[in-house]
Protein backbone atom coordinates (compact mmCIF):
# COMPACT_ATOMS: atom_id res chain seq x y z
CA UNK A 1 0.00 0.00 0.00
CA UNK A 2 1.59 3.26 -1.06
CA UNK A 3 0.32 6.42 0.58
CA UNK A 4 1.40 9.62 2.40
CA UNK A 5 1.42 8.82 5.95
CA UNK A 6 -0.04 11.53 8.26
CA UNK A 7 1.80 13.65 10.19
CA UNK A 8 1.03 11.61 13.70
CA UNK A 9 2.40 8.10 12.04
CA UNK A 10 5.35 8.77 10.60
CA UNK A 11 9.21 10.23 11.14
CA UNK A 12 9.40 13.30 10.92
CA UNK A 13 10.46 15.09 7.03
CA UNK A 14 8.77 11.57 5.97
CA UNK A 15 6.57 12.57 2.50
CA UNK A 16 5.62 8.52 1.45
CA UNK A 17 6.06 5.38 3.08
CA UNK A 18 5.44 1.66 1.70
CA UNK A 19 3.51 -0.46 4.55
CA UNK A 20 4.23 -4.32 4.02
CA UNK A 21 1.50 -6.92 5.68
CA UNK A 22 1.51 -10.88 6.48
CA UNK A 23 -1.31 -11.54 4.23
CA UNK A 24 -3.39 -10.00 0.90
CA UNK A 25 -5.91 -8.80 3.54
CA UNK A 26 -3.83 -6.47 5.05
CA UNK A 27 -4.81 -7.68 8.65
CA UNK A 28 -1.58 -7.38 10.44
CA UNK A 29 0.88 -4.77 9.69
CA UNK A 30 4.60 -6.05 9.50
CA UNK A 31 6.62 -2.38 8.51
CA UNK A 32 7.21 0.47 6.45
CA UNK A 33 9.59 1.31 3.91
CA UNK A 34 10.39 5.13 4.40
CA UNK A 35 10.65 5.69 0.46
CA UNK A 36 12.32 9.11 1.52
CA UNK A 37 15.25 6.97 2.19
CA UNK A 38 14.55 4.91 -1.32
CA UNK A 39 18.18 5.01 -3.35
CA UNK A 40 17.55 2.98 -5.86
CA UNK A 41 14.94 0.35 -7.62
CA UNK A 42 15.61 -2.58 -9.80
CA UNK A 43 13.19 -4.39 -11.53
CA UNK A 44 13.19 -7.53 -13.58
CA UNK A 45 15.25 -9.45 -11.02
CA UNK A 46 16.40 -13.04 -11.58
CA UNK A 47 15.41 -15.37 -9.23
CA UNK A 48 14.37 -19.12 -8.60
CA UNK A 49 11.36 -18.47 -6.79
CA UNK A 50 9.17 -15.59 -7.74
CA UNK A 51 8.68 -14.25 -10.84
CA UNK A 52 8.24 -10.34 -11.80
CA UNK A 53 10.25 -9.66 -9.01
CA UNK A 54 11.86 -5.94 -8.44
CA UNK A 55 13.39 -4.44 -5.33
CA UNK A 56 14.38 -1.02 -3.08
CA UNK A 57 16.98 -0.08 -2.00
CA UNK A 58 17.05 2.10 1.06
CA UNK A 59 18.41 3.03 4.31
CA UNK A 60 17.41 2.28 7.44
CA UNK A 61 18.93 3.34 10.53
CA UNK A 62 21.80 4.25 8.82
CA UNK A 63 22.24 1.32 7.38
CA UNK A 64 21.62 -0.09 4.03
CA UNK A 65 18.29 -2.45 3.56
CA UNK A 66 17.31 -3.98 0.41
CA UNK A 67 13.07 -4.76 0.10
CA UNK A 68 12.40 -7.41 -3.07
CA UNK A 69 9.20 -7.44 -4.01
CA UNK A 70 7.64 -9.72 -6.12
CA UNK A 71 3.50 -9.49 -7.98
CA UNK A 72 2.01 -12.02 -9.98
CA UNK A 73 2.59 -10.48 -13.53
CA UNK A 74 5.30 -8.28 -15.52
CA UNK A 75 2.45 -5.81 -16.33
CA UNK A 76 1.89 -5.04 -12.63
CA UNK A 77 5.45 -4.93 -11.59
CA UNK A 78 5.85 -2.46 -14.37
CA UNK A 79 3.13 -0.50 -12.90
CA UNK A 80 4.47 -0.77 -9.31
CA UNK A 81 7.62 0.22 -10.42
CA UNK A 82 6.90 3.18 -12.34
CA UNK A 83 4.40 4.86 -9.70
CA UNK A 84 7.59 4.21 -6.88
CA UNK A 85 9.16 5.81 -9.65
CA UNK A 86 6.70 8.73 -9.72
CA UNK A 87 6.72 8.93 -5.84
CA UNK A 88 10.37 9.10 -5.73
CA UNK A 89 10.67 11.70 -7.88
CA UNK A 90 13.09 9.65 -10.26
CA UNK A 91 10.02 9.97 -12.83
CA UNK A 92 7.87 12.74 -14.63
CA UNK A 93 4.17 11.96 -14.37
CA UNK A 94 3.07 11.35 -17.75
CA UNK A 95 0.22 13.20 -18.64
CA UNK A 96 -3.11 10.89 -17.80
CA UNK A 97 -0.87 8.10 -15.86
CA UNK A 98 -2.06 7.18 -12.65
CA UNK A 99 -1.26 4.81 -9.42
CA UNK A 100 -3.25 2.06 -9.06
Amino acid sequence: MLYEPLASQSLPGTRAALDYYNNDRRQKKLGSIDLDHCEEVQFKLDSADYKHIFSLRTKHKGHDRTYFLSVASEPEMMKWVDCLCLALGLKENAEGESCF
